[in-house]
C-alpha cells in the first residue's frame, strides 16, 4: 500500500475512500496517516483532498436519508416492528429537538465516536437545514469559527509522530 502513495491515482482513491466513509463503514484515517506520513511534503494536500471526499460524503449521505423520509419516511416511523423501539412521538419529539440543535449535533458527530454517517442521514430523515450540515457558522459573531477536520488532526499526528521519531534517531 505504502507504494501506491506514490502513483498517480494516489489522490483520487484517497477522496474516494473519504467519499465512502461518510456514507458506509471504511476506516480511512490509517490511510491518510500512511499517505502524509509517505510523502510528508503533501500532507495538507492529502487532507485537503480527505476533507473534500467525506464533505460530498456527507452530503450524499443527507440526500439518502432526505429521500429516504420523502419516499417512505411515514411508513418506516409507522411500522409495528420500528415502534418497538421508536414510536411515532418520540420521533417527531427527537426530529424537532435535532432541528432545534442541528449544528451542534453535526459537530459533535463529526469529533466524537458518534458515526458521522448516522449524523448525515438522520439529518436528511429529520429534513434539517442544508447549511449547518456543511458548514458551521456560530450565531456569535464575535467567536472564530472553528472548520479544524479530524481529517487535519490525524494528518498532523502523523507528521509529529514521524518528527518525533527522526529527531530520536539523532
Amino acid at each position: 500500500m505504502g507504494s501506491f502513495v506514490n502513483t498517480k491515482h494516489a489522490s483520487p482513491v484517497l477522496g474516494f475512500l473519504f467519499f465512502l466513509e461518510a456514507i458506509f463503514f471504511v476506516p480511512t484515517d490509517p490511510i491518510l496517516i500512511l499517505y502524509c506520513i509517505k510523502q510528508r511534503e503533501r500532507a495538507l494536500f492529502f487532507a485537503t483532498v480527505a476533507t473534500l471526499g467525506s464533505v460530498l460524503g456527507g452530503i450524499t449521505s443527507y440526500c439518502i436519508g432526505f429521500a429516504l423520509w420523502q419516499t417512505a419516511g411515514e411508513q418506516i416511523i409507522h411500522n409495528h416492528l420500528v415502534n418497538y423501539v421508536l414510536s411515532p412521538k418520540h420521533f417527531y419529539s427527537l426530529s424537532s429537538r435535532f432541528q432545534q440543535n442541528e449544528w451542534l449535533a453535526i459537530l459533535i458527530a463529526g469529533f466524537t465516536p458518534v458515526p458521522y454517517k448516522a449524523a448525515t442521514l438522520a439529518a436528511g430523515f429529520c429534513k434539517i437545514s442544508f447549511i449547518p450540515l456543511t458548514c458551521h457558522r456560530r450565531s456569535d459573531d464575535d467567536a472564530p469559527s472553528n472548520n479544524f477536520s479530524s481529517e487535519n488532526f490525524s494528518c498532523i499526528i502523523a507528521l509529529n509522530h514521524k518528527k518525533q521519531g527522526s529527531s530520536r534517531k539523532n
